[in-house]
């Protein structure tokens, strides 16, 4: 501003005065326009210096804050700011040395940083999805320590191994708000890599599943506002291959016995993947590969494999695939109980002194044959009147051959053996009391019996009926899949029972009007024989956690001359298996899942041991089993499962060495599908009562200076011409006046 005075000044005209007669005619006129001139040149002067001023100005963009300029005149409106962090273990996914989460920890230091320099009244709440209970900043005012605190944090954290669950985490959310009856401005930002599977509406979910945010649609009044910011963070078109399911392909693994597994390989990509070959080890010793061909994109192979257990006991099976740009699902584990040998309890109906007229003789020796030749199978035979003493608890698998009648109280004690997972199969045979079977076992289609049985049929030839066409998807025939009707024409019955499967869901447990009423499937036909109606030969019924197969012929050669038939040893082996009780069925625990179990009292101490995964590194945990409602066992439970891998619990038996059992914990599958929503859709599905902005990556601080500061450059702009263009034409008519 000063160079335009310098120069007026510098340019003041300078005289020599000359008295002069005719000059005091001039001197007269200069004395009445002296004080306009002099007014004339200061208003240019000062328009001079006005455009200097303004064009520093705009150079130097000067700007307000909206709180900073309210608190000249008292205290500003205070918002509460609510960070969401995604921290599930997509957000791991690593492109260029560079993943989601890495970008949410800066994002996260940046909008704390710029809520330190912009907005000191504001507080800020930080949350991870994981745990939003367990806030790592909770309406906190920011200063130089939080914001160093913070980053320290942030920088130590790691993705979860935990399934991204943003409605649940928005709930917390709401919740977190109802109980602050003073916020009235609230700003929520989720920064997070916004999986479709998580965030896209779809029509086959529950309205309330439609739109995560929902919990905080309804918070907004007239009296509060609510704003909030959807931060993108994923990487397009990220590509991942994870191992998804391991499983057993039988009911139980017997030690000596080949077990078969499915492993799950799945191309989470739009590009079809290479080779792969997946690396199993059993505990720590290294089995041989395995290799999966091209999977396409979005396309799921299965691989079989077959092992064998040398010791009974608790065995961790893994397979591992090529390490990825996400490393926590290219592995994935199963704890194997395997057993010493499956339990089989055969009730004889029509036992006989003479081994060849023994009803079971031919099914006991299919089920457990002598020699060297192992099947994997425990059989202890009893007969028909010892039936309402045993113990169906010890067993795996309860079989009765050809038995005239259960009494009541067997047949209640069989349902809550079958109920709590065990199984059940059932000979007929020209012992068997079907009137009372129907009433007893049958009960109208809620009891055990998977089929109504009829009347005896007895073939007019001795040639009989043969096997039809069998369900060759089913398990118990996948040892025939490979050919068509492979039993026809081999085997012949000349007599069985009629039976009608139950063909449509029954109410059990209730009348259909109760709270406690349960539908049950229909039956299964597994096998039937080539007459005209295709009576069942062999159906099938699950019932509670366990299962029942019926068999309307007999079990030795009575009625027909199956047990001479090689097919008769498989198919005695394949009932047998898939109907025996599951050792385990916790299934596929995932991460975030309790893990619970009983034990016997008679046999176990309360006092357990737990080594988590990472065991060495990590140390061991003392677990104290509680006593079951009953008294007759203890209840082990552990629900800090954030982790992956084995959890492996030492046992301290009343008698003899300790125990071990393994618990096997992995990523939900459903995570490792990175696909994302597209933007669109994202804004599409939000509530239309919520201020929601969806930004991308780190263009959110922006955004917010943006907000935050308010500049004048525009205006500053557009003054400065104005006053270019007034000082041009005022000095114009200055000087044509002058």
């Amino acid at each position: 501003m000063a160079v335009p005075i310098l120069i007026h000044l510098l340019a003041r005209r300078r005289f020599r005065r000359i008295r002069w007669a005719a000059v005091a005619f001039l001197l007269e006129a200069e004395r009445k326009n002296r004080r306009r001139i002099r007014i004339e040149q200061l208003i240019l002067l000062a328009l001079r210096c006005l455009a200097v001023l303004l064009m520093a100005l705009l150079i130097s963009r000067p700007f307000s804050r909206p709180g900073g300029l309210a608190s000249w005149f008292g205290s500003g409106p205070r918002t509460e700011r609510i960070v969401l962090m995604d921290d599930s273990f997509s957000m791991g996914y690593r492109a260029d040395n560079d993943s989601s989460f890495d970008r949410a920890r800066r994002a996260v230091t940046q909008l704390v940083n710029w809520a330190y320099t912009e907005r000191p009244e504001d507080t800020v709440t930080v949350l991870l999805s994981s745990r939003p209970d367990r806030p790592l900043l909770e309406r906190t005012s920011v200063d130089a320590a939080v914001v160093e605190s913070l980053a320290a944090a942030l920088n130590a954290l790691e993705p979860s191994q935990r399934r991204a669950s943003p409605r649940e985490a928005l709930t917390t959310v709401r919740a977190m708000l109802d109980r602050r009856g003073d916020a009235l401005n609230v700003a929520v930002y989720v920064l997070s890599d916004f999986q479709s599977g998580d965030w896209s509406s779809d029509v086959t979910r529950s309205a309330t599943a439609l739109d995560p945010v929902a919990a905080l649609a309804d918070w907004s009044d007239d009296a509060r506002s609510l704003e909030m910011t959807l931060v993108d963070l994923g990487t397009d078109d990220a590509a991942n291959l994870a191992v998804t399911d391991i499983r057993a392909a039988q009911s139980q693994v017997v030690a000596g016995v080949d077990a078969d597994f499915v492993i799950a390989v799945t191309n989470f990509s739009r590009r079809p993947v290479a080779d792969q070959t997946l690396r199993v080890f059993l505990g720590d010793a290294a089995l041989p590969a395995v290799v999966a061909d091209a999977v396409a994109p979005g396309q799921t192979v299965t691989l079989p494999i077959r092992l064998t257990f040398p010791e009974a006991g608790y065995e961790a099976l893994r397979v591992e695939a090529d390490p990825d740009g996400l490393a926590v699902d290219d592995s994935r584990t199963l704890a194997v109980p395997v057993l010493p040998a499956v339990d089989v309890l055969l009730v004889n109906g029509a036992p006989s002194p003479h081994w060849y007229l023994d009803e079971v003789t031919v099914l006991q020796a299919a089920l457990q044959p002598e020699g060297n030749v192992i099947s994997g199978n425990r059989v202890r035979v009893i007969e028909e009147s010892e039936l309402d003493e045993v113990d169906f608890g010890a067993f795996h698998l309860v079989m009765l051959a050809n038995v005239f009648r259960v009494s009541e109280s067997a047949a209640k004690g069989l349902e809550r053996y079958v109920d709590d997972g065990g199984g059940l199969v059932v000979y007929l045979g020209d012992q068997v009391d079907a009137d009372m079977y129907n009433r007893v076992l049958y009960r109208e289609g809620a009891g055990l019996l998977p089929a109504q049985l009829g009347e005896p049929v007895e073939t007019a030839t001795r040639g009989g009926v043969g096997f039809g066409a069998s369900d060759l998807v089913h398990p118990v025939m996948r040892m025939f899949a490979d050919q068509t009707n492979a039993l026809a024409g081999r085997i012949h019955f000349w007599s069985y029972i009629a039976s009608v499967p139950a063909s449509a869901p029954t109410l059990i447990n209730g009348n259909g009007n109760g709270a406690d009423a349960e539908a049950r499937a229909p039956a299964r036909v597994i096998l039937p024989f080539n007459d005209a109606d295709r009576t069942p030969a062999i159906v099938e019924r699950n019932y509670g956690r366990g299962r029942v197969v019926l068999v309307t012929s007999s079990c030795d050669s009575d009625w027909n001359d199956w047990p001479a038939d090689p097919s008769y040893v498989i198919l005695a082996l394949e009932i047998a298996r898939y109907a025996a009780r599951a050792e385990n069925e916790a299934g596929d625990r995932l991460v975030g899942a309790p893990i619970d179990f009983d034990l016997d009292v008679d046999r176990f101490e309360p006092s357990t041991v737990l080594r988590l995964p990472g065991y060495p590194l990590v140390p061991q945990v003392d677990v104290q089993a509680q006593t079951g409602p009953e008294g007759a066992t203890f209840s082990v439970a552990w629900d800090k499962t954030d982790h992956s891998g084995v959890y492996a619990f030492v046992l301290t038996p009343r008698a003899g060495e300790p125990a071990r059992r393994l618990e096997a914990v992995n990523v939900d599958p459903r995570e490792s599908d990175l696909a994302r929503i597209d933007r669109i859709a994202l804004e599409q599905s939000m509530p239309a009562n919520l201020a929601v902005k969806v930004l991308q990556d780190l263009d959110f601080a922006e955004d917010e200076v943006s907000q935050a500061r308010q500049e004048y450059w525009p205006g500053i702009l557009v003054f400065l011409v104005i006053v270019l263009m007034l000082e041009h034409t005022l000095a114009w008519w200055f000087g044509q006046r002058s």
